[in-house]
């Protein structure tokens, strides 16, 4: 039994060595030329280039090894099915499960070196990329970061942002503070408010309070209800510095998402996407539940092209569910552990019911 589950390991890894290195090429490829035409008007040095690419590869191999494992789990088994490998399996009492063993395995430990990725060091690596594409590739200057989970930009030339939390959908700032400085950058102007919203052309602050420093030391207050703030940013140029969950730890987004609820702020999209950190690399583990049942069936056999085919419309099927489902998250329709969970637990089971049923 041990020689046998080391031939289907050995024939599922060849397999998959090929399929992610055509898909890997076929992504790389396309991405770098769509990037090279996007951002050819800067004219980017191209080491620049090369260090952006080098930052994005770990996030290409998230992206497509679903997707590659899927392919070799159904051209594995599909192959072994049209030599009559697998046949010759069952005849000698192996069942189904068994075969399809050494790849659910596999599958398994690709997607916990997969979730060690993502919780680890991919936040850091796109956090770079994005800095090289940002301030090396497209020159802008490097004035608006993330400091924890706040974030700061300069507004003027002389002023400076601080907001909790932006609302894309809505164009508002939350928990904002406007810093003014005088010709020798002391302190000027302090701006508090609850809101900034983005009104016809022109940014309007509710609720807040003026604080003006004066030369003689003393300072006038005053509590503004509703104020047309002289902020030339639009809303791209703020919301574009929102926290990217992506480039944030598990660590960092939990406690990003714990500060928003003490705050009294409604974390929303923030926190579905702390659970699909979790929930997104177990996808190579799902698809093989699913792609065995598939490759066992004799009508994969006959042909490479029918099992490929079948395998990006099962991949597809699946990432339109998990973007209803996650869609229902951010609209709070659905709790955020559920709309992140929901496809794998979805079909996780239509898997695990198909390779009974191929069983028995």
């Amino acid at each position: 039994m041990q020689i046998l589950i080391r031939y289907i390991l050995k024939e599922y890894l060849k397999i998959l060595s090929f399929c992610f290195s055509g898909v890997f090429v076929i992504y790389f490829a396309v991405h770098f030329f769509e990037t090279v035409r996007r951002y050819a008007r800067y004219d980017p040095p191209f080491d620049a280039l090369v260090s952006y690419f080098l930052f994005r590869i770990p996030q290409i191999v998230l992206d497509i090894m679903p997707i590659a494992v899927l392919m070799a789990v159904v051209l594995t088994l599909g192959l072994m099915t049209r030599s009559n490998e697998i046949l010759a399996m069952k005849t000698g009492g192996i069942s189904p499960a068994r075969i399809a063993l050494p790849m659910l395995v596999s599958g398994f430990v690709i997607s916990l070196l997969l979730l060690a990725l993502n919780l680890s060091i991919l936040p850091m690596l796109k956090q770079q990329a994005e800095t090289v594409r940002s301030v090396r590739i497209q020159k802008h200057p490097p004035e608006a970061t993330l400091k924890q989970s706040r974030i700061w930009m300069r507004a003027g030339p002389r002023s400076f942002l601080n907001v909790q939390f932006a609302d894309k959908k809505q164009g508002a700032l939350y928990d904002v503070n406007l810093y003014g400085l005088n010709e020798d950058f002391s302190l000027g102007e302090m701006i508090e408010a609850e809101k900034f919203q983005f009104e016809q052309g022109s940014w309007i602050l509710y609720n807040g309070t003026r604080r003006t420093y004066l030369g003689d030391g003393s300072i006038r207050e005053e509590h503004l209800d509703r104020y047309p703030v002289p902020l030339d940013e639009l809303p791209e140029d703020i919301i574009n510095v929102e926290s990217d969950t992506g480039q944030m730890t598990f660590q960092k987004l939990e406690g990003y998402v714990r500060k928003l609820e003490d705050n009294g702020f409604e974390p929303g999209r923030y926190r579905v996407d702390l659970y699909a950190k979790t929930s997104l690399p177990f996808i190579p583990f799902i698809f093989t539940l699913l792609g065995a049942p598939m490759g066992l069936r004799r009508g994969i056999g006959p042909g490479i092209s029918r099992g490929i085919g079948l395998s990006l419309i099962m991949a597809a099927s699946y990432f339109v569910v998990y973007s209803l489902c996650v869609n229902l998250g951010y609209g709070q329709i659905l709790p955020s552990m559920i709309s992140a969970w929901l496809a794998n637990v979805l079909f996780g089971m239509a898997g695990v019911y198909l390779l009974i049923e191929v069983s028995s």
